[in-house]
């Protein structure tokens, strides 16, 4: 009686080290996403038109078409956890504006309606910075940018007692007149000219915006084993007695 009782725990314990975050078993990431632009900054003082929706212009334009920003949500998302997936499509255009009629950020909230991890229906809001550069003789040198200042969102959702966040890990596949800078962080379009890149992202355990050492993981491990080789010589002893 007692062995199977050992036996019950031990297989309990197996389950619960071998899907605890900290050994890094991904979770199953199904649902879908949205996207709008919300949050000038400065709000006032400045141009802007379409915020709320998935298409913004800024800036006055001096004789051109004002700058604009469109996101493509990709809709159907199907990952798993710490794996980045493609969350949408943003295109850029970089107009001539007049000197100081845009703004210098606005923000992309990114909602994601989840069926797994859990069933989640949340908001996430990142800023998007904005970057004007002196026009010169050099394209690249004169190519304005998008960026954003924290790959973060602030919010959080907790499935099966697991907390997790959104993170977006940068942009990838440029079409068009632009360009990426070396860690992929900034999207980059020529004056006049517009261009398109995927939005990566992450379903992440890791909330406080430092990766875990893969040093703590395999700690976690180390313990799981330790532990259920514990639960394994009781369990033996028991049948003895």
């Amino acid at each position: 009686m007692a062995s199977h009782l050992f036996r019950s725990i031990g297989f309990a314990a197996a389950l619960a080290c071998l899907t605890s975050p900290a050994v890094g078993l991904a979770a199953t990431v199904t649902g879908t996403d949205t996207g709008i632009f919300v949050n000038p900054v400065p709000s006032s003082g400045v141009t802007v038109t379409g915020i709320g929706t998935s298409d913004i212009t800024y800036g006055v334009g001096s004789n051109s078409l004002p700058n604009s920003l469109s996101y493509a949500a990709v809709g159907s998302i199907s990952s798993t956890t710490e794996t980045p997936f493609k969350l949408g499509t943003l295109t850029y255009f970089n107009g001539t504006t007049v000197s100081n009629t845009t703004p210098d950020q606005i923000s992309l909230q990114i909602s994601l309606n989840l069926t797994q991890p859990g069933a989640v229906n949340q908001s996430f809001t990142f800023a998007l910075g904005l970057v004007s550069t002196p026009n010169t003789s050099d394209p690249d040198a004169s190519a304005d940018y998008v960026y954003f200042p924290s790959s973060f969102s602030s919010t959080t959702f907790t499935s099966a007692g697991v907390t997790y966040t959104l993170r977006v890990t940068g942009f990838e596949n440029v079409h068009g007149d632009g360009f990426l800078d070396s860690n992929s962080s900034q999207l980059h379009v020529r004056e006049q000219g517009t261009a398109y890149a995927d939005l990566m992202g992450v379903v992440t355990t890791d909330t406080s915006g430092v990766v875990p050492e893969p040093a703590s993981i395999v700690s976690a491990a180390v313990a799981c084993l330790f532990g259920l080789a514990g639960l394994s010589r009781r369990a033996r002893n028991a049948a003895r007695a």
